[in-house]
């Protein structure tokens, strides 16, 4: 039982006084939804989620904001206060939140009446799950439900905060660096107008479906007509070392009227303490300029410039090490310069770090470097370009974490190395 980082990240859009807004919680996008069902994940792995987190980098606010830890529907025991005009890193390091499988869970950011906003960078809890490490990967679509009306497929990352119809695949991979098992697939459909055929969501490894698992990969199956939330409880993914995993979407349609998708998520169960983060971006291009960028740890944030503290996540993980940072280019065109991806622990470069070599695409990735961490150490992610002709795209990213100290069943980490 090793405790994860749950990261929902980056975000850079603010919130108005007077507003309620609710935020999946998993590795996920920081997806502002107005109705609680677009954020809410059915949870299907015992635990204990703990030091609820969130980064302010600008609050002008007039009145206080109340950020909470809901489960089915209701404010579970964790809360943050965050005073009105205060910006900086907020924690609630006293309580813990128990959930058991069927609970839907999520955060919910009430900012007070009256004028000003605020703008929540990102929000984390730890999970420790009751048996071996679990995280849950939420692709989430910012809008009120992704709209699809074409017969097709289109893929999404774990993370993927599903702005449109990618019909590429490899855009959407992340390689899974560690021998896990991919459970319990949940799916929610506001709408289904479709009057005839079907559409099918299902995760998918290597570019195909998991024959090594109990039959097929995981999939729900809309019917014409059907909504709602659909699980696969029974089937499970084998994922081995260097597996690339993604999920997709399949309509097989009458493509007069759509389906409306809102929410993707899938759990990743380890034996060893490992859990991979996860980074969806769309497309995120850099030019020929020299320049650096952020992003959160894991979510499906996109990287940005500006202060690379309001990308850093304050681990609570009393110790770990990362491994395998990775990312996929989609296009190269650089000619000359250096292109870095790495990982960063307090604002400085690691020694985790990925050569990007020009004009060359696809995944890279450092499988040989790590560093340690201990709680309280700031960790993030950084694109480093230096000045030269040319210019690429990003499309997912990562890492891998190791815990080494167990955690104790009710809560804060505990223990001795694993």
């Amino acid at each position: 039982m090793a405790v994860v980082e749950q990261v929902s990240g980056d975000n850079t859009n603010p919130q108005g006084g007077g507003t309620e807004r609710d935020i999946p919680c998993g590795n996920s996008p920081y997806s502002l939804q107005s109705l609680q069902i677009n954020a809410q994940v059915t949870n299907r792995i015992a635990g204990v989620r703990s030091h609820l987190y969130c980064k302010v980098p600008t609050n002008t606010a007039a009145h206080d904001t109340a950020i909470t830890f809901r489960i089915n529907g209701s404010n579970g025991f964790q809360a943050i206060s965050v005073l009105a005009g205060t910006t900086g890193e907020f924690e609630d390091v006293s309580n813990v939140d128990a959930i058991i499988s069927g609970d839907e869970i999520n955060y919910r950011v009430v900012v007070g009446a009256g004028g000003g906003a605020i703008t929540i960078e990102l929000l984390r809890t730890l999970f420790a799950a009751s048996v071996n490490t679990a995280g849950i990967y939420v692709a989430n679509t910012q809008q009120s439900g992704l709209e699809l009306s074409e017969a097709g497929s289109s893929y999404y990352c774990l993370t993927d905060a599903m702005s449109g119809v990618n019909t590429n695949e490899a855009f959407a991979q992340t390689q899974i660096n560690t021998p896990a098992t991919g459970k319990r697939l949940f799916v929610y459909a506001p709408t289904n107008t479709i009057l005839v055929g079907s559409t099918t969501i299902r995760t998918r490894k290597n570019g195909g479906i998991d024959w090594d698992g109990p039959g097929t990969s995981m999939f729900v199956t809309y019917t014409a007509g059907v909504s709602g939330i659909l699980e696969d409880l029974s089937r499970t993914d084998s994922i081995a070392v260097g597996d690339e995993y993604n999920t997709a979407v399949v309509m097989v349609n009458d493509a007069v009227l759509s389906f409306e998708l809102q929410t993707i998520a899938v759990t990743l169960e380890t034996t060893n303490g490992k859990s991979q983060c996860v980074g969806g971006e769309a497309s995120f291009g850099m030019g020929a300029v020299s320049v650096t960028n952020y992003a959160t740890l894991s979510g499906g944030g996109p990287f940005s410039g500006g202060s690379e503290t309001n990308h850093a996540v304050e681990t609570d993980i009393p110790q770990g090490y990362i491994t395998n940072a990775q990312c996929y280019v989609s296009a190269n065109s650089r000619a000359s310069g250096s292109t870095f991806f790495r990982v960063r622990k307090n604002a400085a470069a690691s020694v985790v770090v990925v050569t990007i070599t020009n004009g060359v695409t696809g995944f890279f990735q450092d499988a040989v470097n790590q560093i340690g961490f201990r709680s309280g150490d700031e960790l993030n992610l950084g694109l480093i370009l230096l000045i030269a002709s040319g210019s690429l795209t990003l499309r997912t990213c990562g890492c891998l974490l190791q815990t080494l100290r167990k955690v104790s069943a009710d809560g804060p980490a505990v223990g001795i190395a694993a």
